[in-house]
């Protein structure tokens, strides 16, 4: 069984390559992550709240493509955005253009999540541990 030092130790780990790739990338992602954007919208907010699910995600089925997760990766941002207008944390947003917002920054974080799990996987993050289909035989 896995320490919870070691688990924080992996996702410190792709938290820094999904950062790598992100500032690297020219898409909605880095615009809404990126220093230059200090307010919060719906949809920034609605993504940093979603990151660690996210890379939690990416850690878990790490032996299949991200793009087999794309409804998974919608999903966690849409709940996300629920919570965060729920809650009161976004005030009056216009539900039609933020559900757009949401697929477009979806399609983008599958493709980002893809390249960072392509990264763990040939620097040799990952335990066979982790991989419930090597695990089990």
């Amino acid at each position: 069984m896995y320490g919870t030092h070691e688990i924080s130790r992996e996702m410190e780990r792709l938290n820094r390559l999904f950062e790598q790739e992100w500032r690297s990338s020219k898409t909605m992602v880095a615009d809404l992550l990126g220093e230059n954007n200090a307010r919060l919208d719906g949809t920034r907010c609605t993504l940093l709240n979603s990151m660690n699910e996210l890379l939690h995600l990416v850690q878990q089925s790490h032996h299949a493509p991200m793009s087999q997760h794309k409804q998974a990766v919608k999903r966690v941002l849409m709940d996300h955005d629920f919570v965060a207008f729920q809650t009161g944390d976004i005030h009056g947003r216009f539900d039609e253009q933020n559900t757009s917002r949401i697929d477009q920054l979806s399609s983008e974080l599958v493709e980002l999540l893809e390249k960072v799990r392509q990264k763990a996987i040939s620097t040799g993050n990952w335990s066979d541990r982790l991989n419930p289909l090597e695990f089990f035989g």
